[in-house]
């Protein structure tokens, strides 16, 4: 996170004028999202809870089981989408639409990691 943090000061048109920074972006976003879905699958597995049948339902069986609230899930699932049409390239991407995902979303990593701590210590998700 504290690479793609940097990426996440930069302004719009220095994002877009430098094709390394973008490509920075798309691999940390992947990354970042892959390991929020590594973690929901491992609790899951071991909590015992209902296989997910798909990498963004792990999300929904997470806020189904009072882990994560359904909004950062509903949010995390559009996240798990994008992640799928960057690794996929599924379609040609609008890196203006990159750049709109850095500066506005990394805060749901945040509260998903936030979320997970408190889960496994045991502690309030608003401490």
């Amino acid at each position: 996170m504290k690479r793609i943090r940097e990426i996440h000061g930069l302004t719009e048109d220095q994002f877009l004028s430098d094709h390394r920074i973008v490509a920075s972006a798309k691999y940390y976003l992947i990354e970042s999202i892959q390991i929020c879905l590594e973690i929901s699958y491992h609790i899951i597995g071991v909590e015992r809870w209902d296989k997910p049948t798909d990498y963004a339902s792990s999300f929904t069986i997470l806020a189904q089981n009072n882990v994560i609230p359904s909004e950062l899930a509903e949010r995390l699932v559009e996240m798990t989408m994008f992640r799928n049409r960057l690794v996929h390239i599924y379609e040609d991407f609008d890196d203006a639409k990159v750049y709109s995902i850095v500066r506005s979303n990394l805060d749901d990593i945040d509260e998903f990691a936030k979320c997970i701590s408190a889960y496994i210590y045991g502690t309030s998700k608003d401490s």
